[in-house]
C-alpha cells in the first residue's frame, strides 16, 4: 500500500501533478489497484466496469504516468 507518510512534501507534491493529470477513471483504477492493492477483478467490481476497462484505464494511467517523468526527473 502506498504510504504518504515516507513520503517528503516534494514527492508528494510530485505525486499530486502526476494524479491530477490523470482522468477520474484512470486515477480511481490506478489508485485502486496501486495504493490499495486490489486486482484488476476487484476494482471492475467496484468501479461496476469491465475487467477490460480497468486494464485500458490502467494502460493509459501508465502512459500518463511514464510521460512525466522527465517532470519528475527535472524537479
Amino acid at each position: 500500500m502506498l504510504d504518504a507518510s515516507n513520503m517528503t512534501d516534494h514527492q508528494k507534491k510530485v505525486l499530486y501533478d502526476i494524479l491530477i493529470e490523470l482522468s477520474w477513471r484512470e486515477r480511481n483504477c490506478w489508485l485502486a489497484h496501486t495504493a490499495y492493492m486490489y486486482s484488476f477483478s476487484e476494482v471492475a467490481e467496484v468501479m461496476k466496469i469491465s475487467r477490460s476497462s480497468v486494464q485500458t484505464y490502467m494502460e493509459r494511467a501508465r502512459k500518463k504516468i511514464n510521460n512525466m517523468r522527465g517532470y519528475i526527473d527535472a524537479s
